[in-house]
């Protein structure tokens, strides 16, 4: 093992440098729309539903929007859910 320091000329970092996924950008303006209540999105694969399902829980989780949405899949579908806010003042029985 060798290990070195101040190396002079770094490699350029591979990877999506942070760029959101479609189905994410999707469930941001879903959310930004105050008309709509619910979206779902379907693919003809089922792996490639699995795996971006996975990209919009990992937002979900990462951005703490857990009382703002729900997310579930269903075979090859995903489901967006507004969750109802909690009118001030009030107090769930």
């Amino acid at each position: 093992m060798k290990i070195t320091y101040d190396v002079e000329f770094l490699p350029a970092k591979k990877g999506s440098g942070g760029k959101q996924s479609e189905e994410v950008l999707a469930v941001i303006a879903f959310l930004a729309n105050g008309q709509k209540k619910n979206m779902c999105i379907e693919y003809d694969d089922l792996k490639d539903c699995k795996n971006k399902f996975g990209a919009i829980r990992r937002y979900q989780k990462q951005n703490e929007l857990a009382e703002v949405f729900d997310v579930y899949r269903v075979e090859n579908k995903i489901y967006v859910v507004k969750c109802k806010k909690p009118v001030r003042g009030k107090t769930e029985k």
